[in-house]
């Protein structure tokens, strides 16, 4: 609800943290910056980016905890539209928290950080900086369920399937006692997402119904749109290819929008979409489309580290194996080489049926 009336008043908003800036105010324009969660959710960065970056070139912002504040959240706006960027402004604020002696930012900084590294394929490195992280988190909190988040995500590209459910657990549970949407819905992705690996779909499709029923997915339709993907995927395996088909399009169709806004929020994983929309394209006898996809989903999974686990690889290899067989090893290898050299956008457009 304050999210929707904030959308109304942003003109006014805008118009406040100018007048702020322009008068030497700039712990106003950080604290309209700082409203992070409510940028993310609304898939809007470039106003905030710009006002934080004007905010911290100015002498007037005096404490410590201030300018760490804007920094981390520039880093966060930043995100993986510029990681060394963003990666600086984050190692900047951790430094400005260790000399502050806060120990709530210290600990999200290095929960931001391990998440830098586990992107970056630096398993143990990540693992290592979220747990210290996590031990410095002593209450039940949203910002610890983030953490739990990230440590299932290691525990899930490990293999361990039980520690990683079990940390996703503890994640809806905190998330249910503070109201917490956003981080409630990531779970239920991650669950639905270890569900499917399993080949429970039945405990996969609840999860992921449950995900689209979300408040904050209902007032953002293009988030709810790309997100239905993963329900989509779910048909697909079920055998419901109409249904699966029409959510993989609005899937990928919402996932376009965000990359011509230049807003690439941290859910936009598409390498299930497009595999989703592979097996489609196998199952309609467009093998060489397929292994296209396929190639263009690999790239991915490789630069996002969303590496597949020991029980998702089977399933995969056996429909890689399939398309194979169709198309002949050289003409799968070819076309999936060309979508290994897409680009996101090219690859979503050609998922799509579109040309450049």
């Amino acid at each position: 609800k304050w999210f929707a009336k904030l959308d109304d008043d942003f003109d006014n908003l805008r118009s406040a943290v100018e007048w702020a800036l322009t008068h030497t105010q700039p712990l106003l324009a950080i604290r309209a910056g700082t409203r992070y969660t409510y940028w993310l959710q609304r898939s809007k960065s470039r106003d905030p980016i710009d006002w934080l970056e004007r905010a911290l070139s100015s002498n007037a912002v005096g404490s410590l905890t201030e300018r760490a504040s804007a920094m981390k959240n520039l880093s966060n706006l930043i995100g993986m539209s510029d990681n060394q960027l963003s990666r600086r402004y984050l190692e900047s604020a951790l430094d400005l928290y260790r000399d502050a002696g806060d120990q709530d930012g210290i600990n999200t900084c290095l929960h931001n950080i391990g998440s830098d590294e586990l992107r970056a394929g630096n398993f143990d490195k990540a693992r290592h900086l979220l747990e210290q992280s996590l031990a410095g988190q002593q209450a039940d909190t949203v910002s610890k369920s983030k953490t739990l988040l990230l440590l299932g995500w290691l525990a899930r590209i490990r293999g361990e399937w039980q520690v990683s459910r079990g940390y996703y657990l503890q994640v809806q549970e905190i998330c249910k006692r503070f109201g917490s949407d956003m981080y409630l819905s990531y779970s239920y992705i991650m669950l639905g997402a270890l569900a499917t690996g399993q080949r429970d779909l039945n405990q996969a499709q609840m999860y992921f119904e449950s995900l689209l029923k979300a408040g904050w997915l209902q007032v953002n339709p293009l988030a709810r749109g790309f997100m239905g993907g993963w329900l989509g995927c779910i048909h697909v395996l079920f055998g419901n290819y109409k249904d699966a088909q029409k959510l993989l399009i609005v899937s990928l169709e919402s996932a376009a929008e965000f990359i011509d806004q230049d807003q690439i929020p941290e859910f936009l994983d598409v390498c299930a979409i497009l595999e989703g929309k592979a097996r489609l394209e196998l199952i309609d006898g467009r093998a060489e489309r397929a292994a296209q996809l396929f190639g263009a989903s690999w790239t991915r999974r490789e630069k996002e580290t969303y590496l597949l686990t020991e029980f998702e690889r089977p399933d995969y290899e056996a429909v890689i194996a399939q398309a194979r067989s169709v198309i002949g090893d050289a003409a799968f290898d070819e076309a999936f080489a060309n979508g290994q050299a897409m680009t996101l956008e090219e690859a979503i457009a050609f998922a799509l049926g579109k040309t450049f």
